[in-house]
């Protein structure tokens, strides 16, 4: 199984309510092996979006879609990257949700 994961953009909060990189594409295609027992976990995200609040006020979007080959070969071909948001499509996969990930190099006292 092929899952592309969309990123855009919904609510900027930019002088002109505008995002600049709201006219390119920027997907990442994740061929996904599984058992029948992790069968579940990928369909119950197949078709559905995943948002993400910043908290200077900007809002992502993460929509997630199975794809074949052919298709993931044009997503990624047409693609302009993830934006360093890889994070999310890692967090989706693993949690089912966008979930902020834990530094493990903190500043911290060991």
């Amino acid at each position: 199984m092929i899952l592309s994961f969309t990123l855009t953009m919904p609510i900027v909060k930019t002088w002109n309510g505008k995002w600049t990189g709201s006219d390119s594409l920027y997907v990442v295609c994740r061929p996904i092996r599984f058992t029948k027992n992790d069968a579940d976990k990928y369909a119950s995200i197949i078709g559905k979006s995943f948002y993400y609040r910043f908290s200077d006020g900007w809002v992502a979007c993460v929509s997630v879609e199975e794809v074949n080959s052919s298709t993931a070969r044009r997503l990624r071909r047409n693609s302009k990257g993830f934006c360093g948001y890889e994070w999310m499509v890692n967090s989706i996969i693993n949690n089912g949700s966008i979930k902020v990930p834990v530094r493990k190099d903190s500043w911290c006292v060991k």
